[in-house]
């Protein structure tokens, strides 16, 4: 499939594995992280935000990345501080430690167990920070009319079974 070069997705191969979980969180099999989007396999990863408190305001202060103008997906793109897939093999723990050292050269002792912006945030990242003001009290009822609606779409049940529906 590879070599027709009928899949654009295809020519960004890495030689790195992606679990393909059964719903009792077993590995089914694995494949190839450039073929997964054309087989239509859920991948799962972790993000890590990095943030401070601004001590006047009491608002947090988050430290966003940019990504290399060279990588394969959403090159130049503004990213959380630490994300990455899961490989086959490793826990998200271990994905966390391998991550925060290859994107953000945090050594693995260090690591944790608006309108204006618009296109220039990787887009899974915008879930991420949508996560991370409702947790933070910055994002509620009294300051977003589609609170609800949000705080619902984040958390959506995938109408098949996935890793841990047994």
């Amino acid at each position: 499939m590879r070599e027709t070069e009928r899949f654009d997705v295809l020519s960004r191969w890495r030689n790195e594995l992606k679990p393909v979980f059964k719903p009792d969180d077993d590995v089914l099999f694995s494949v190839e992280r450039a073929a997964a989007p054309v087989l239509c396999i859920i991948q799962y990863g972790i993000q890590l935000s990095v943030y401070t408190y601004v001590s006047e305001s009491r608002l947090p202060s988050i430290c966003i990345s940019k990504r290399s103008q060279t990588t394969a997906n959403y090159s130049g793109k503004l990213d959380n501080t630490v994300a990455g897939g899961y490989r086959t093999g490793e826990t998200p723990l271990e994905t966390v430690v391998r991550e925060a050292d290859e994107e953000a050269s945090l050594p693995a002792d260090l690591s944790p167990a608006s309108t204006t912006l618009t296109g220039l945030f990787k887009p899974s990242y915008a879930l991420v920070l949508l996560d991370f003001f409702i947790r933070h009290g910055l994002l509620d009822t009294t300051n977003e009319p589609d609170y609800i609606e949000i705080s619902c779409r984040l958390r959506r049940t995938l109408k098949f079974p996935t890793r841990g529906d047994a």
